[in-house]
């Protein structure tokens, strides 16, 4: 599912606004072992500071791992949020 978003973003918004907003796609096996880096067994509820929200990878694989994670995410456009609302 991260692919598709990934795939609807990128076909809809230019290389040049993604490269100067230097937007990086987490892939999800980096995620998947960020998240495992930082949950590292930890069962219960956790809080999470997303700075760099973006697509939402990182945060939905944190979730699928764990769904009592409390996440606080941040975007820097509002270009990406619509997208992920789409899929």
């Amino acid at each position: 599912m991260a692919q598709q978003i990934e795939q609807i973003y990128s076909s809809s918004i230019s290389i040049e606004h993604r490269k100067q907003f230097a937007q990086f796609f987490t892939p999800i096996p980096i995620a998947e072992k960020m998240a495992m880096w930082i949950l590292n067994n930890k069962l219960g509820s956790l809080n999470i500071l997303e700075p760099a929200f973006g697509l939402g990878v990182f945060s939905r694989v944190l979730l699928h791992e764990n769904p009592n994670v409390n996440i606080t995410a941040v975007s820097y456009t509002h270009l990406t949020l619509p997208t992920i609302l789409l899929v």
